[in-house]
């Protein structure tokens, strides 16, 4: 990744080139037979770490969003 590209495995002096190319990655903790991402690794992505809300904090979410939808629109009868 840090060289724009990798040499292929079969022919070892072919340079593959890569451009225009975004890499995305997620995880789940580890555990379970998910295992730690080396430090060599995770230096190539930017980390972002949350927890899912609490459920007081879902209702109110979809709440503000489903009054807003039903009653600030009209519908016929």
């Amino acid at each position: 990744m840090d060289y724009g590209g990798w040499f292929d495995r079969v022919q070892n002096e072919i340079f593959k080139k890569i451009e225009d190319v975004q890499f995305i990655a997620s995880m789940g903790p580890p555990g379970g037979g998910r295992n730690e991402i080396s430090r060599r690794i995770q230096t190539k992505f930017v980390m972002i770490n949350f927890t899912f809300p609490s459920e007081s904090q879902v209702r109110r979410i979809f709440h503000n969003i489903l009054q807003h939808k039903f009653f600030t629109q009209d519908f016929d009868d």
